[in-house]
């Protein structure tokens, strides 16, 4: 049996950074991500336990148009209100939310689902309660972005009951202080009873042992470097540039 966290909607893994850390104990992240900007990102995490896949989860397996791919609020409803970026559709592949539930855990694990997908926890979540796989949650942190797609908003009220209904743990990030990535480690803290890890497993995770090595090199400058010394850098930096314009110009 295996504790996993499931990242739905991954983005550029925020949420994942945060379930990262030891004291919730995650044996494995499964992160799902359509958007190849985003991809680029998450392949920093240099984690074993960290698997990515580059599909939407949805309520049938085939391809889907994906609005704003990059962006903050991409999905696959085009009627969806967009923040920034463009609307231009890419194609991505769809998998079944229960089909790749079945595939990539074992009947006996515990499953933390964190969902924020733009409109697409309505079409995962019809899955996963049709064919009862929802039952095998411990919890969920479901977004309700649906509301803010004008063709499909009125299935949250329907989800809900159903969810209600069956006694699902869940939770809305809107019910807390803070969303996103504070929201989710709300969420985790609530859910999960601290474990004690290692000394050591607590000392990688702050100096970003979960990432690839050069990534991790510039979050540790980030961290040494104060931020004085990198303003007066930067300040001595476009001074000699400068000098050097002026004495190539004359």
């Amino acid at each position: 049996m295996g504790k996993i966290f499931i990242d739905i909607g991954a983005s550029y893994g925020q949420s994942t950074k945060v379930a990262l850390h030891p004291i919730y104990g995650f044996d494995s992240f499964l992160l799902i991500e359509p958007s190849p900007e985003c991809i680029k990102v998450l392949t920093k995490f240099r984690s074993k336990k960290v698997k990515i896949f580059q599909i939407g989860l949805s309520n049938r397996n085939g391809n889907a148009k994906f609005y704003g791919s990059g962006s903050i609020g991409a999905s696959i409803y085009s009627d969806k209100k967009f923040h920034e970026g463009s609307i231009n559709p890419i194609v991505i592949q769809t998998v079944d939310a229960t089909d790749f539930i079945v595939k990539q855990t074992k009947p006996d694990d515990d499953l933390f689902i964190k969902m924020n997908c733009e409109g697409s926890e309505a079409d995962i979540l019809d899955s996963m309660i049709s064919s009862g796989m929802v039952n095998r949650c411990v919890s969920l942190y479901i977004d309700f972005d649906i509301r803010k797609i004008p063709s499909q908003s009125s299935r949250e009220v329907k989800i809900r009951e159903d969810l209600k209904a069956l006694g699902i743990n869940y939770v809305d990030p809107n019910d807390f202080p803070y969303q996103g990535a504070k929201g989710v480690e709300i969420w985790l803290k609530n859910e999960i009873m601290d474990i004690k890890p290692k000394f050591v497993s607590t000392i990688s995770y702050r100096t970003f042992g979960y990432l690839k090595l050069m990534p991790r090199v510039k979050r540790l400058l980030k961290l040494i470097i104060p931020n004085q010394l990198k303003n007066s850098n930067l300040k001595y930096l476009t001074k000699t540039k400068k000098v050097v314009r002026k004495l190539l110009a004359d």
